[in-house]
């Protein structure tokens, strides 16, 4: 959903073509023959890099100069007279030069060993608070050593470590958290196609990263959301590939971070949907898990599911009285009832 809530303000920019990318609004199943929606949760907005501004009075000129000092622009004294010398060219077959050794290449066939996202038209576009502009085509700049790379594209820069791509610079958590972006979007991506494996793989980099930067800053809301949120898109993927209890788990935690977080903030609406849907898969895949099992472990799991469908309609039903359920989710209510009463007549 943290994909999807900063996508819905910001058209889509070169995902994974300019190393950044965020996600398209709905995934579809990777099963065959079969296909799933997952609503458009939430809104964002553009993040700008911080910045000294240079209008701001009593804090810096109204107007910087490009070349303080340099009064006399382009009359000013051109310097010294060009080089009038003889030089001497080399022939190019110097015979004292340190031998070499080229490094072993495939001759054929050469796979990918690593890599990770770097910069992107994103941070070039907002950084410096959005004082920039869209530059194309991107002119890339990068230097390694020492397990550091080093990236410039155009007007932005960035360090990151060789091992893993997080950034090397500090208060940075705006470029991580766009990294632990692009690897969801991934993930997403290789879900819909039918790579669940590998759709786990890239998205759960991506969680790692958010979990750590929430773990910093345990009082920053967004950071909290992103964990939840991301719960909640790997219990999709699992739930897609029929992979029910693992998912389960996830909505479980999904739902747990969602209800905490709208406790806190009870103005917000958006949490309190985020808690209903987070419930109302969770009941779903008890469901599922349900139909799967027999005598005793099944009526847990039809006793668990119906629980579950109960939390789900008490967070959305007073969403619908408000008035502040739209799309699919309209449906919503009626729905998880005709649920309820086909798991309480013992379906």
């Amino acid at each position: 959903m943290r994909v999807r809530r900063l996508m819905t303000s910001l058209a889509t920019v070169g995902l994974l073509c300019s190393l950044v990318a965020l996600a398209p609004a709905t995934v579809g199943a990777a099963s065959a023959g079969t296909a799933r929606t997952i609503s458009r949760v939430g809104t964002g907005s553009a993040t700008t890099g911080s910045f000294t501004p240079s209008d701001v009075p009593d804090t810096s000129p109204f107007v910087e100069e490009e070349f303080p000092g340099d009064e006399a622009g382009a009359d000013a004294d051109a310097g010294p007279d060009p080089f009038d010398g003889s030089v001497s060219l080399s022939s190019g077959h110097a015979k004292n030069g340190a031998p070499t050794s080229s490094a072993p290449r495939a001759k054929s066939n050469p796979d990918f060993r690593s890599g990770f996202e770097g910069l992107n038209h994103y941070q070039q576009r907002y950084s410096r608070g959005g004082n920039q502009f869209s530059v194309e085509p991107p002119d890339q700049g990068m230097c390694a050593g020492n397990g550091f790379v080093l990236e410039t594209v155009n007007a932005v820069m960035n360090v990151f470590h060789s091992s893993d791509g997080s950034s090397a610079l500090p208060d940075n958590t705006d470029a991580t958290r766009d990294l632990s972006i692009v690897y969801g979007a991934h993930g997403l991506y290789l879900a819909e196609v039918g790579a669940l494996d590998s759709a786990l793989a890239v998205y759960g980099k991506g969680q790692h990263i958010a979990e750590q930067l929430a773990a910093a800053d345990p009082d920053n809301a967004m950071e909290q959301i992103d964990v939840a949120d991301g719960h909640y898109e790997i219990g999709t993927m699992l739930s897609g590939g029929g992979r029910h209890e693992q998912a389960l788990g996830r909505f479980r935690d999904a739902a747990q971070r969602y209800r905490r977080l709208a406790a806190a903030d009870t103005g917000n609406t958006q949490l309190r949907l985020s808690a209903a849907m987070s419930c109302r898969q969770a009941g779903e895949a008890c469901q599922a898990l349900a139909r799967r099992a027999a005598g005793a472990e099944r009526e847990r799991w039809r006793l668990e599911a119906i629980d579950w469908l109960d939390r789900s309609l008490g967070y959305y039903q007073p969403l619908a009285d408000a008035g502040a359920l739209v799309g699919d989710d309209v449906d919503a209510p009626r729905a998880i009832r005709a649920r309820l009463t086909a798991l309480r007549a013992g379906g």
